[in-house]
């Protein structure tokens, strides 16, 4: 007979509630559009100047949610892969 352990068991209910549910999905796509829509503003963006600074200033700062929106994900990933 087999000795069956369980390993670590985590809530990760913090992250989203179930694994592919609908916060999940919700917060998947909605992730997906904003990296596009950052793309494309990215690419339409004049290059920085003092004119465009504050177009830049906000762009940047759209990319640093993003990026902390990313990581939040990919830590939720981590600790499942991990588990």
């Amino acid at each position: 007979m087999a000795n069956k352990t369980k390993g670590a068991q985590w809530d990760l209910t913090g992250f989203f509630p179930a694994f592919n549910g609908p916060e999940m999905l919700k917060f998947k796509t909605k992730l997906s559009a904003d990296i596009s829509a950052l793309q494309k503003k990215a690419a339409k963006l004049a290059p920085l100047s003092q004119k465009t600074a504050g177009r830049w200033e906000k762009l940047l700062l759209t990319a640093e949610d993003l990026e902390t929106r990313l990581g939040h994900i990919m830590s939720y990933v981590g600790c499942l892969e991990a588990a």
